[in-house]
Protein backbone atom coordinates (compact mmCIF):
# COMPACT_ATOMS: atom_id res chain seq x y z
CA UNK A 1 0.00 0.00 0.00
CA UNK A 2 2.99 2.10 1.08
CA UNK A 3 4.57 2.00 -2.49
CA UNK A 4 1.56 2.61 -4.41
CA UNK A 5 1.08 6.15 -2.42
CA UNK A 6 4.67 6.87 -2.60
CA UNK A 7 4.49 5.90 -6.89
CA UNK A 8 1.29 7.88 -6.90
CA UNK A 9 2.86 10.87 -5.05
CA UNK A 10 5.97 11.16 -7.65
CA UNK A 11 3.59 10.85 -10.52
CA UNK A 12 1.48 13.81 -8.92
CA UNK A 13 4.88 15.63 -8.51
CA UNK A 14 6.03 14.90 -11.74
CA UNK A 15 2.71 15.85 -13.99
CA UNK A 16 2.78 19.14 -12.20
CA UNK A 17 6.40 19.87 -13.05
CA UNK A 18 6.47 19.12 -16.61
CA UNK A 19 2.76 21.14 -16.77
CA UNK A 20 4.61 24.10 -15.37
CA UNK A 21 7.79 23.97 -17.16
CA UNK A 22 6.09 23.63 -20.27
CA UNK A 23 3.91 26.52 -19.66
CA UNK A 24 6.76 28.54 -19.91
CA UNK A 25 8.21 27.79 -23.66
CA UNK A 26 8.63 30.84 -25.58
CA UNK A 27 6.27 32.33 -27.98
CA UNK A 28 6.64 34.77 -30.70
CA UNK A 29 5.58 38.26 -30.80
CA UNK A 30 2.88 37.80 -33.24
CA UNK A 31 1.19 34.84 -30.94
CA UNK A 32 1.53 37.03 -27.69
CA UNK A 33 -0.41 40.16 -28.98
CA UNK A 34 -3.22 37.01 -30.78
CA UNK A 35 -3.81 35.36 -26.89
CA UNK A 36 -3.73 39.04 -25.83
CA UNK A 37 -7.50 41.09 -25.62
CA UNK A 38 -5.98 43.76 -23.45
CA UNK A 39 -2.33 45.28 -23.46
CA UNK A 40 -1.71 48.09 -20.96
CA UNK A 41 0.67 50.01 -18.81
CA UNK A 42 -0.87 49.79 -14.88
CA UNK A 43 -0.34 50.16 -11.74
CA UNK A 44 -0.83 48.16 -8.62
CA UNK A 45 -3.54 49.82 -6.61
CA UNK A 46 -4.66 46.59 -4.36
CA UNK A 47 -3.09 43.68 -2.97
CA UNK A 48 -4.52 41.28 -0.61
CA UNK A 49 -4.30 37.22 0.17
CA UNK A 50 -7.42 35.38 0.36
CA UNK A 51 -7.41 31.68 0.98
CA UNK A 52 -3.80 31.15 -0.50
CA UNK A 53 -4.24 33.42 -3.47
CA UNK A 54 -2.81 37.02 -4.28
CA UNK A 55 -5.58 39.06 -5.57
CA UNK A 56 -4.17 42.09 -7.48
CA UNK A 57 -6.19 45.23 -8.66
CA UNK A 58 -4.37 46.86 -11.44
CA UNK A 59 -5.23 50.68 -12.32
CA UNK A 60 -5.32 50.61 -16.16
CA UNK A 61 -2.89 54.16 -17.47
CA UNK A 62 -2.59 52.98 -20.38
CA UNK A 63 -4.68 50.81 -22.58
CA UNK A 64 -2.62 50.14 -26.03
CA UNK A 65 -4.53 47.18 -26.77
CA UNK A 66 -8.32 46.34 -25.59
CA UNK A 67 -11.52 47.28 -24.12
CA UNK A 68 -11.67 50.90 -22.24
CA UNK A 69 -11.87 49.55 -18.80
CA UNK A 70 -10.54 51.71 -15.89
CA UNK A 71 -9.12 48.77 -13.53
CA UNK A 72 -8.41 44.96 -13.28
CA UNK A 73 -8.46 42.54 -10.73
CA UNK A 74 -7.00 39.05 -11.15
CA UNK A 75 -6.06 35.89 -9.01
CA UNK A 76 -3.06 34.10 -8.70
CA UNK A 77 -1.92 31.24 -7.40
CA UNK A 78 1.19 31.48 -4.62
CA UNK A 79 1.94 28.51 -5.68
CA UNK A 80 2.78 28.56 -9.13
CA UNK A 81 3.40 32.25 -10.22
CA UNK A 82 5.95 34.24 -8.38
CA UNK A 83 5.25 37.68 -6.86
CA UNK A 84 4.18 40.55 -9.10
CA UNK A 85 4.86 43.35 -6.75
CA UNK A 86 3.45 45.46 -4.42
CA UNK A 87 0.52 48.21 -4.32
CA UNK A 88 2.39 51.50 -5.83
CA UNK A 89 4.67 49.61 -8.85
CA UNK A 90 4.02 50.28 -12.42
CA UNK A 91 3.85 48.06 -15.25
CA UNK A 92 2.90 46.51 -18.43
CA UNK A 93 0.24 43.78 -18.44
CA UNK A 94 -1.51 40.95 -20.92
CA UNK A 95 -4.83 40.35 -20.30
CA UNK A 96 -7.36 37.89 -21.94
CA UNK A 97 -10.93 37.08 -20.32
CA UNK A 98 -11.45 33.50 -18.85
CA UNK A 99 -14.99 32.16 -17.98
CA UNK A 100 -15.42 36.01 -16.51
CA UNK A 101 -12.42 36.68 -14.68
CA UNK A 102 -9.82 38.66 -16.44
CA UNK A 103 -6.08 36.14 -16.33
CA UNK A 104 -2.97 36.81 -17.72
CA UNK A 105 -2.54 35.93 -21.34
CA UNK A 106 0.17 33.87 -21.46
CA UNK A 107 0.96 32.86 -18.34
CA UNK A 108 5.11 34.00 -17.09
CA UNK A 109 5.23 36.59 -19.93
CA UNK A 110 2.73 38.61 -19.28
CA UNK A 111 3.63 41.03 -16.47
CA UNK A 112 6.54 43.41 -17.53
CA UNK A 113 7.76 45.30 -14.40
CA UNK A 114 8.56 48.49 -14.63
CA UNK A 115 12.35 49.74 -12.47
CA UNK A 116 13.74 52.70 -11.55
CA UNK A 117 17.46 52.49 -11.70
CA UNK A 118 20.44 55.87 -11.60
CA UNK A 119 23.15 56.38 -13.74
CA UNK A 120 26.30 57.66 -12.38
CA UNK A 121 25.28 61.05 -13.34
CA UNK A 122 22.22 60.62 -11.22
CA UNK A 123 20.08 60.78 -13.88
CA UNK A 124 16.98 58.21 -13.54
CA UNK A 125 16.50 55.28 -15.74
CA UNK A 126 13.12 53.64 -16.39
CA UNK A 127 13.54 50.00 -17.40
CA UNK A 128 10.59 46.96 -18.33
CA UNK A 129 11.42 43.87 -17.31
CA UNK A 130 10.44 41.84 -20.67
CA UNK A 131 11.97 38.29 -20.42
CA UNK A 132 12.92 38.47 -24.54
CA UNK A 133 14.24 34.80 -24.12
CA UNK A 134 9.93 33.92 -23.67
CA UNK A 135 8.87 36.33 -26.06
CA UNK A 136 10.64 36.49 -29.08
CA UNK A 137 10.83 38.06 -32.25
CA UNK A 138 9.54 41.80 -31.43
CA UNK A 139 10.51 43.45 -34.22
CA UNK A 140 11.30 47.51 -33.65
CA UNK A 141 11.94 46.75 -29.95
CA UNK A 142 15.61 46.83 -28.79
CA UNK A 143 17.49 47.03 -25.82
CA UNK A 144 19.82 50.33 -25.28
CA UNK A 145 23.35 49.82 -23.54
CA UNK A 146 23.40 52.09 -20.00
CA UNK A 147 25.59 52.25 -17.37
CA UNK A 148 23.67 51.86 -14.07
CA UNK A 149 24.37 53.29 -10.37
CA UNK A 150 24.15 51.05 -7.67
CA UNK A 151 24.71 51.51 -4.03
CA UNK A 152 25.73 48.02 -2.07
CA UNK A 153 24.13 47.24 0.90
CA UNK A 154 28.08 48.49 2.78
CA UNK A 155 27.84 51.64 1.36
CA UNK A 156 29.86 51.52 -1.55
CA UNK A 157 28.94 52.25 -5.34
CA UNK A 158 29.14 50.01 -7.76
CA UNK A 159 28.56 50.80 -11.86
CA UNK A 160 28.07 48.12 -14.25
CA UNK A 161 26.87 48.49 -17.70
CA UNK A 162 23.58 46.22 -19.02
CA UNK A 163 21.05 46.57 -22.21
CA UNK A 164 17.51 47.13 -21.18
CA UNK A 165 14.17 47.80 -22.35
CA UNK A 166 14.00 51.63 -21.71
CA UNK A 167 9.92 52.89 -20.94
CA UNK A 168 9.77 55.38 -23.46
CA UNK A 169 10.97 52.49 -26.00
CA UNK A 170 8.61 49.78 -25.06
CA UNK A 171 6.09 52.47 -25.07
CA UNK A 172 6.57 53.48 -28.84
CA UNK A 173 6.59 50.24 -29.73
CA UNK A 174 3.64 49.09 -28.17
CA UNK A 175 1.68 52.55 -29.82
CA UNK A 176 3.49 51.35 -32.93
CA UNK A 177 2.27 47.96 -32.95
CA UNK A 178 -1.14 48.04 -31.24
CA UNK A 179 -3.05 50.80 -32.02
Amino acid sequence: MMKKIIILSMMLLLSIGGAHSLQFASVTWKEFVRKSELVAEARIVKTEIINNTNHFTFELLDIYKGPGVKSVTIVQNMMYDGPLGKTGDTCFIAMKKKNSAWVFAVPGRSFWPVTHEQTPELKAIARVGIDDHLIREMPGLGKTKVRIHAWLLNGRVHVYEAEVYLLEDVKAFLKKELR
